[in-house]
């Protein structure tokens, strides 16, 4: 009978596992750190720029013309763009309103543009649209004073989220497959 007699150091051998878990977890928080915020500064830029998603929003009206003046429709909105992400067990990033930073204000603001909204027609509306239409001059005036029959403002829906996912999904993807394999082995981020 041959005998082999093998002698480990179970501890360093352990420490190293340790080390080695550490490591993968450390890499992966920060692929979502750095991808996390490199696309949230591409949404901000695509909603500044009225095309989430390389798909344009609708051309304004004369009315929100006046009103905003040169202000880009959504523009407030893209300031208030943020990223946050999740340790393990659960890692996760996610890109747009979230996180404690974004005013609640904000967020229903966010949904309601991108859901669409109407609001109903009260007095103060209507003579806060004939003091602006008493100072626009020609063929656009008359679009400030209401109809006595309309009762409500409808705003289209602006999909802002939906569209930037489908454009960039399989870059992000990539982009967090490769700032990872990265970070495990210690190199520069692409």
């Amino acid at each position: 009978m041959i005998e082999i007699k093998v002698k480990t150091n179970y501890k360093q051998f352990k420490n190293q596992l340790k080390k080695q878990d550490k490591h993968v977890e450390k890499s992966l928080q920060r692929t979502l750190k750095i991808v996390g915020y490199k696309y949230h500064k591409k949404l901000k830029e695509e909603i500044r720029a009225e095309a989430p998603g390389g798909q344009d929003f609708k051309k304004r009206t004369i009315i929100s013309k006046h009103i905003s003046g040169r202000r880009k429709t959504l523009s407030t909105l893209a300031t208030s763009v943020r990223y946050d992400y999740e340790r393990l067990p659960n890692p996760k990033v996610e890109i747009g309103w979230v996180g404690r930073k974004v005013s609640k204000r904000n967020k229903i603001l966010a949904l309601a543009h991108q859901e669409g909204f109407s609001r109903p027609v009260t007095q103060k509306i209507r003579e806060h649209f004939a003091a602006i239409g008493g100072n626009v001059r020609g063929q656009k005036k008359r679009v400030f004073f209401l109809r006595k029959d309309t009762e409500r403002l409808e705003t289209e829906p602006r999909p802002i989220i939906q569209p930037f996912w489908y454009k960039h999904k399989t870059d992000i993807r990539t982009s967090i497959d490769n700032v990872f394999d990265a970070k495990i082995h210690n190199r520069q981020v692409p």
